[in-house]
Formats: structure tokens, C-alpha cells, sequence
């Protein structure tokens, strides 16, 4: 959804007049089917990781997704939303999640195009009536090209907010934030669901580093809220959901994030360095391991995050050739980039003038997008 939320700005920036609609498609599904399609992979997870990721591979593979239930799933369930986009006049629909794509009948759609949020490629993102993909690296353009041939890939990046795109001052925001501008200062998340901050906060706390903080961001978990509130406050401060997160990003020496695409591409895109725990089964264990083998990041479990947080704080070179590493990584800017695709040459030719001298980056909802 923030991937989404990304390209409407982008696009209404370039050009103001416009129309542009973020949608989520399980608003128009109905009520049984938006709550079984929201709850089964949270439920499956959380009874069973193993079970988890045998359905991530199982339904994997080298061809494209052929979608044989998308016809019944649209006429059981999707009618509201096959009428929203047949009757809108649209000229594209740009979806952020395979859903959309999967449901809309291959003659009858828009132009259709695919922003693929993950820095790994699975079969369900290989939709063959897309005429556009975006995605975060060569790497997972490539492997497009392999599966799809005659499609257009562009390796623009994972589209995020304008707003990881600024520079901030680290002194300034550690002096809002009343923390020690010189002392070291780690940021831990879990995604918008906040899983395992509370487990990654105490294993955190095992490095012997002095003058140690933490910030932790707990999402939507409030129980992960609650466990960290008897823990030192010196040395830990505690947010709920937090709606701008760039300058948490931005004051912290080094991120520790699961690796959720949307999350490890606005911290690189900061320009900070990205260790890695353990996320959901299947695509985020994929996202890990693009990102550690593009030299993008690092990942430890539980057992040996203390220790990568003790050398990253007493290896100066280490943590120069990470942070590098980072802002060579983090593509601010693709979601403008994306948007290009859908402007007129001459605001092409004048945005990439504007933008030329950027950083070259370099690796790889339910919302579909339609303008």
C-alpha cells in the first residue's frame, strides 16, 4: 500500500491535472472473501513457519502464472471491482500486488502495469498480460526477461515516499529526538505488524557497546509494546505505529529491520546501514537473501545479532564500506521514475536533468493503482 501510495504522488506531481485513484481491491470483494484472503497467511504463519514456506515454493516456478481460478474469483467475489475498472474510463491500472492483475479478464482491461515489491521474483508476480514491469534490480529484470520474454522490464527500484529522498541532519534530529548527538544509536523494526521487536530489543541489549541506544518501533503490535515497557528507558525509547519514520531511519547509526521489501528500500534509500533478523516465510527469506548476496546488507539471527552490533561499532572500516554499501543500494527515487513512464516526453527529458546527478542505486498489498 506505501509502494502505491508512492506512485499516485509521483504522478500528481508531474502532473496535477491528472486523474489518479489509489484503491485497495478488497474493498470490492466481498465481505468472506477480503477476510479469508487478509487472515490465511497470517494464520498458517503463525502455526507453522515450515508449513509457510512449503506453500511459498510449492506454488513457485519457472512459468508465468497461468491464473485459472482469476475468472470464477472475479465473478464470486470481485464483481465490484471488474465494474470499477470496466466503467472508469481508465487508461492504465498500475498494481502494487498481483491480485489485481490476476482478476481482470485479458481483453477487456487497461493498459496494465506491475510494480513488483519484493527484491525476488515469484511465479504470482509473473502476470503475461502486464505491459510494463517495474522492479527493484537488474537482477529481478533479468529473471523476468527469462520467464517472459517478450515483456518490458525497467529496474527502477521499489517506489517509496518522497520524503526518504531528503537529506537530514543527523545532529538535528538526535537533538529533537533528546539524544545524545555522539552516542551510538541503533533502530529496530518489524514492518507494520511489528513482529519480533520485542525478541530482537532484548538481544540487542546483549551487546556490550557504551552509551548504547535503542529505538524501537513497534507497529501494530501492541503486545511487543507492552513487554518492552519494564526494560531500561535510558537506554531504550518505545513508539507504536509511527506515520513518518525517515527521521527514525535517519538518526540511527544502524538499521535492524525483517526484510520486508517496502522497509529495507526506504532505509537504503537513507543511506544506512541494514542488518537483517529473521521476517515472514517465503518472500521476505528471499528479500534477505538478494540483499546479503548484493553486498546491500547483512542478516543474523537472534544469536548473533549482539555480536554483528559490536563490530559494526568498533570496525571503522567495516561500518564505512556497510554504509557505503547502503547508498549505493537505496534507489530514492524510483517511484518518480516509474511516473516518467507515464509523461510526456519533454517532463521526461526535464526530470532527468534535474535528477542526473543522484546516486546510481543498485538492487531489486493489496492495492492496485489506476490512472
Amino acid at each position: 500500500m506505501r509502494c502505491a501510495e508512492a506512485v499516485r504522488e509521483a504522478l500528481v506531481s508531474a502532473d496535477p491535472s491528472r486523474r489518479v485513484e489509489h484503491v485497495d481491491v478488497l474493498d470490492f470483494a466481498t465481505d468472506w472473501a477480503r477476510r479469508v484472503y487478509r487472515e490465511s497467511f497470517l494464520r498458517v504463519t503463525a502455526r507453522s513457519r515450515a508449513l509457510a514456506y512449503a506453500l511459498y515454493v510449492g506454488s513457485d516456478g519457472e512459468k508465468p502464472d497461468e491464473v485459472r481460478w482469476g475468472h470464477l474469483a472475479e465473478r464470486l467475489a470481485f464483481r465490484r471491482f471488474s465494474r470499477f475498472v470496466h466503467a472508469g474510463g481508465w487508461k492504465h491500472c498500475i498494481c502494487t500486488h498481483p491480485l489485481p492483475s490476476q482478476l481482470m479478464h485479458p481483453e477487456k482491461r487497461p493498459r496494465t502495469h506491475m510494480v513488483v515489491t519484493d527484491w525476488a521474483l515469484h511465479r504470482f508476480w509473473v502476470q503475461p498480460y502486464v505491459d510494463n514491469f517495474f522492479v527493484a534490480s537488474e537482477r529481478v529484470a533479468a529473471t523476468l526477461l527469462e520467464r517472459l520474454p517478450r515483456t518490458r522490464a525497467h529496474a527502477t527500484g521499489i517506489p517509496i515516499g518522497a520524503r526518504f529522498g531528503q537529506h537530514f541532519d543527523q545532529r538535528a534530529l538526535r537533538r529533537d529526538l533528546g539524544l545524545d548527538p555522539r552516542a551510538p544509536v541503533v533502530l529496530v523494526m518489524g514492518g507494520g505488524w511489528g513482529l519480533g521487536v520485542d525478541e530482537t530489543v532484548r538481544a540487542v541489549l546483549g551487546a556490550r557497546i557504551p552509551g548504547l541506544t535503542i529505538l524501537a518501533v513497534c507497529g501494530a503490535n501492541a503486545r511487543a509494546l507492552h513487554a518492552l515497557a519494564d526494560l531500561p528507558p535510558d537506554r531504550l525509547r518505545t513508539f507504536g505505529f509511527v506515520a513518518d519514520v525517515a527521521p527514525l531511519i535517519a538518526a540511527a547509526d544502524l538499521v535492524i529491520s525483517k526484510p520486508g521489501g517496502v522497509t529495507t528500500s526506504e532505509t537504503l534509500a537513507l543511506g544506512r546501514p541494514l542488518l537483517l533478523t529473521q521476517g515472514l516465510p517465503g518472500h521476505e527469506d528471499r528479500n534477505a537473501r538478494e540483499l546479503t548476496v548484493a553486498g546491500a546488507a547483512r542478516f543474523a539471527d537472534s544469536a548473533d545479532l549482539a555480536r554483528e552490533i559490536e563490530q559494526f561499532f568498533s570496525d571503522r572500516k567495516l561500518r564505512d564500506r556497510w554504509t557505503r554499501a547502503s547508498v549505493l543500494a537505496g534507489r530514492p527515487h524510483a517511484a518518480e521514475r516509474i511516473a516518467d513512464f507515464f509523461d510526456d516526453p519533454p517532463v521526461v527529458e526535464e526530470r532527468a536533468r534535474r535528477t542526473q546527478a543522484s546516486v546510481p542505486l543498485a538492487a531489486g498489498g493489496l492495492r492496485s493503482r489506476s490512472s
